[in-house]
């Protein structure tokens, strides 16, 4: 479930993972899904999910990944080519690579709370969207002039600053890239 809860976006395509409403909190993150999408990507807890088809559970943690593909017209013959297997493989992996989790931040001497979470939330939402936020927290009167323009020159100097913070990856993280990259390299033979 840490996998699933640490997941934000697919880094490629700039898509948002966002919490699958359909199930339990944190047991599925999907990409915006639309009848007009012919691609979405979606992770889950793939035990529970036999668990609640009453299957038989396995001990382990099963966390699954897909690329759901819609609309797709390939004659059986054509789709189960080696070729097209191996294309599959390597669109599969090129999509999943770089699956962005939430990072953990630690600031060097001196370094205040605040601005470790402003940290966070810089690299987790992106500064555009950070600064468009504030600005709407300003509007609403939800903070001061002041704390709005400490924020803003936060954030334009945060390039210049970014040395003073650690971003600290995850025991999740590493384990993914390296499962799939082990994984890419057995489908690839």
């Amino acid at each position: 479930l840490t996998f699933i809860e640490r997941v934000q976006f697919i880094s490629l395509r700039n898509k948002v993972m966002f919490v699958d409403a359909n199930f339990r909190i944190n047991r599925q993150r999907t990409t915006e899904k639309h009848k007009d999408f012919r691609k979405y990507y979606k992770i889950y807890d793939k035990g529970w999910e036999m668990q609640e088809k009453k299957r038989e559970r396995n001990q382990e943690n099963i966390l699954r990944i897909e690329t759901v593909y819609r609309r797709q017209n390939y004659r059986l013959d054509k789709f189960i080519t080696d070729e097209n297997i191996q294309r599959l493989v390597n669109r599969f992996y090129s999509d999943w690579k770089d699956l962005s989790f939430s990072q953990d931040i630690q600031g060097k001497n001196g370094k205040r709370l605040s601005e470790i979470e402003r940290v966070k939330l810089i690299l987790n939402e992106g500064s555009e969207s950070y600064l468009q936020r504030v600005k709407g927290d300003l509007e609403s009167n939800k903070i001061t002039p002041n704390q709005y323009r400490t924020i803003r020159e936060f954030v334009r100097d945060f390039e210049k600053n970014r040395s003073k913070y650690l971003v600290i990856t995850s025991p999740q993280e590493s384990e993914y890239i390296s499962l799939i990259y082990s994984t890419y390299n057995y489908a690839r033979t």
